[in-house]
């Protein structure tokens, strides 16, 4: 073999090692421990406890989370080390691995609601997903402000909120001249089970804190 035909040989095995790391899952983005506290995360973990307790020993909810804390924190620093030595090259070729893959589904949504106050009556304007309530839609069904909103809904990322309001203050003021406040709330619920539905029984919910702002 030449020498070209050597460094091309190198270049790929660098290559494909690069790849195959980054292609390693990583919990890195998983460690923000009041994020474990929403109610979807307890009910997994309170799922999967009962699911190991039929099998071995007992397990709490609490027990499983402290446990899998330390496993994750532990997965994170050793893939960090195996990326280390090709950062460069996934700064150099722009091939950044950002996003990671959904790891449970969303039990307890959270609906985005927003209101005005006029004359001294709230009045409901838009709620997610409402035929009715529409205020702003093609403003809340953009792809990007869905996904802002639905992580609004997370109590860790509930600071963020008044931001929103103030955002939607200007046009709530411009299409409700009569209005004096606004404000912005989640309808926390959690959603039915194959036998709910089938019954039509739809499980009970309740408003989370928002944010307001007056308008006038």
């Amino acid at each position: 073999m030449t020498w070209r035909e050597h460094a091309l040989a190198v270049l790929v095995l660098f290559h494909a090692s690069a790849v195959a790391v980054s292609s390693l899952p990583s919990t890195r983005g998983l460690l923000y421990r009041p994020a474990w506290k929403a109610p979807s995360v307890q009910d997994e973990l309170a799922a999967w406890a009962e699911t190991l307790s039929a099998f071995g020993p007992a397990w709490t909810g609490p027990e499983l989370e402290d446990t899998l804390w330390d496993v994750a924190t532990t997965v994170a620093d050793v893939h960090e080390l195996l990326l280390a030595p090709f950062q460069p090259y996934y700064t150099c070729c722009g091939v950044r691995q950002s996003w990671q893959m959904f790891p449970a589904p969303e039990r307890h949504p959270a609906r985005l609601h927003v209101d005005v106050l006029e004359g001294g009556v709230w009045r409901n304007v838009y709620v997610g997903r409402s035929d009715t309530a529409d205020w702003n839609r093609s403003f809340f069904d953009q792809d990007r402000i869905r996904t802002m909103t639905y992580l609004y809904g997370w109590p860790h990322m509930r600071k963020l909120v008044p931001d929103l309001v103030t955002y939607l203050a200007p046009k709530a003021r411009e299409d409700f001249p009569e209005a004096t406040e606004l404000r912005v709330r989640f309808w926390r619920y959690r959603t039915a089970s194959p036998e709910e539905a089938a019954a039509g029984r739809i499980p009970e919910g309740a408003f989370e804190p928002g944010a307001s702002v007056r308008l006038r």
